[in-house]
């Protein structure tokens, strides 16, 4: 997913890796600069990361989907989180500041069976 994230004018770009770390998920973000994408600064964040609610488990798939949101805000999938319930995340830009969680329940999806909440985002 593509997007100016930090909001300094340069595409950035948000890349999920949903089978890392044992199937955890990670989603790290390289930042946009005038001579194009750089590594230097690049950020990954997890549910482990500070002010990520929530906490990683194997097989959660955080990452599975990312899509721009509002602004330079993302949002960010884990299928898997809950034993299959799934969950998502809304971050503001690229950093964990901020960050809130939903799941099945809050939107009404009922999570017999695993519903993998959050397998498909538009």
């Amino acid at each position: 997913m593509s997007g100016d994230f930090n909001g300094d004018g340069y595409a950035d770009l948000a890349i999920g890796a949903s089978g890392e770390n044992a199937g955890a998920g990670a989603l790290t973000v390289l930042y946009g600069s005038a001579s194009g994408l750089r590594t230097a600064g690049a950020r990954t964040i997890t549910p482990n990361t500070p002010g990520i609610p929530g906490s990683s488990e194997k097989g959660d798939r955080f990452g599975a989907r990312v899509t721009l949101a509002r602004g330079t805000g993302l949002t960010v999938s884990a299928p898997g989180e809950n034993s299959g319930d799934g969950a998502g995340w809304s971050l503001r830009g690229a950093t964990a500041s901020g960050a809130t969680s939903f799941g099945p329940s809050a939107t009404g999806v009922p999570t017999t069976g695993a519903p993998n909440y959050g397998s498909v985002l538009p």
